[in-house]
């Protein structure tokens, strides 16, 4: 009997150890799998914005600049165009910075969505811009004839708007119409406070005339009068003229001189301005056509460079856009894995290069789904950790086929 029970003794501290070994395996099994789930939903929701190259330009604040990016992006930058947190126009080199978002592949990398506040958008293009001085952000000048972008499209479509970008939580970005209308890149134009004060012209005759009548002015003030206290009173002290003039009044008629000559070089550089302009275009041009492999498959060619040409106003991200108006209907579809279980958490991306749409989500449950376009292609890529699936279909099924990892 006591051998016995030494036995059965021996057999339950065995058991209760193997219990307790098997609860730790059971508990360091789950804590792994949290661990794996915390890192994959992070990488899932993690923002891709900064994914996009940074080109930087650096440049002057005192003349005008044409900068061209790697997809035929060009940024034109007038003189005085950027001002400090002060509000005082910057001096010295500045740094520019700026992203591009042209191909759907773009849209995907950087996690971008073609929507806004809900609504489908097809694309241009999507762009970032930035400026800093010595390592601090500075703002463009709102009273400058300032920055225009200029963005390449093989067709024009009178359709489409500028928006304004507004990055989400979820890393995502919120398209805002601005309505800004699309402004032809020009010359360095005078301020309008400019004509106004002193009721100046465009019109080089008219600009001549009162060029020579403000020259004759002050050659006859020089010539004829010395400055005593506030007043120019006449040389000739013998002479009964008593005419003079305020030191006030006449250094307002040198100040209208100096905005004579700089309208005057304005409108002498305005050609030159506008050749080199239509260089800089064409230049970018090419670099865009480079990059668009379909063109070349299809051996075709556009003999006149187009593009939506805006003024900006601020830094920070915007895009050319237009809303979708046709018709819409749901697609959906199942995220599974071998034993045909769903799996949860993975980003979905719809994605439609004809349309230039791209649509993605954050799938949790395994099932997603999607408003698109009826009847048109589109593909379905999802991302789940480093592994990625894609699937391509014509839209005529609302049921997708089961992605299987």
């Amino acid at each position: 009997m006591l051998y016995t029970f030494k036995i059965n003794r021996i057999i339950y501290v065995y058991l209760v150890l193997f219990v307790f070994l098997l609860s730790c395996e059971s508990s360091q099994k789950t804590n792994n799998s949290s661990q794996t789930d915390t890192t994959l939903i992070e990488s899932i929701k993690k923002s891709h914005l900064d994914s996009l190259e940074k080109q930087y330009f650096t440049i002057s604040n005192d003349s005008t600049h044409f900068l061209i990016t790697k997809k035929g992006t060009c940024l034109v930058v007038h003189p005085q165009s950027f001002i400090d947190t002060r509000d005082s126009l910057a001096k010295g080199s500045i740094q520019i910075e700026l992203r591009e978002a042209q191909e759907m592949q773009d849209f995907v990398k950087a996690r971008i969505s073609t929507v806004s506040d809900g609504k489908i958008l097809q694309t241009v293009g999507s762009y970032y811009l930035d400026a800093t001085q010595n390592g601090k952000k500075i703002k463009i000048n709102p009273n400058n004839q300032g920055i225009y972008i200029a963005i390449p499209t093989p067709q024009k479509d009178t359709s489409m708007y500028f928006f304004v970008g507004d990055p989400t939580k979820q890393g995502d970005i919120n398209w805002k119409l601005d309505k800004k209308r699309e402004e032809k890149i020009d010359a360095p134009t005078p301020p309008k406070a400019m004509l106004e004060e002193f009721g100046l012209t465009l019109d080089e005759q008219k600009l001549k005339k009162q060029y020579e009548e403000t020259i004759s002015f002050l050659k006859g003030i020089e010539k004829n009068y010395k400055k005593e206290g506030s007043k120019y009173v006449f040389k000739d002290s013998k002479s009964v003229y008593s005419e003079s003039w305020e030191v006030s009044f006449v250094e307002k008629i040198r100040r209208k001189l100096k905005n004579i000559e700089w309208i005057q070089k304005h409108l002498s550089d305005r050609q030159t301005f506008i050749a080199q302009k239509n260089a800089k275009l064409k230049e970018a041009w090419n670099k865009y056509y480079q990059l668009n492999h379909e063109w070349k498959k299809q051996n075709k060619k556009v003999l006149e460079p187009t593009f939506y040409e805006y003024k900006l106003t601020s830094v920070g991200w915007f895009n050319i856009d237009k809303f979708v108006t046709e018709d819409l209907v749901t697609y959906s579809g199942e995220i599974l894995n071998q034993k045909g279980e769903k799996i949860n958490y993975a980003r979905v991306h719809l994605v439609s290069e004809k349309e230039r749409i791209h649509l993605q989500s954050i799938c949790e449950t395994g099932h997603y789904q999607f408003e698109f376009l009826k009847d048109k292609e589109f593909k379905i890529i999802v991302a789940r950790g480093k592994e990625w699936k894609e699937i391509k279909l014509d839209g005529s099924k609302k049921k997708i086929p089961d992605i299987v990892f």
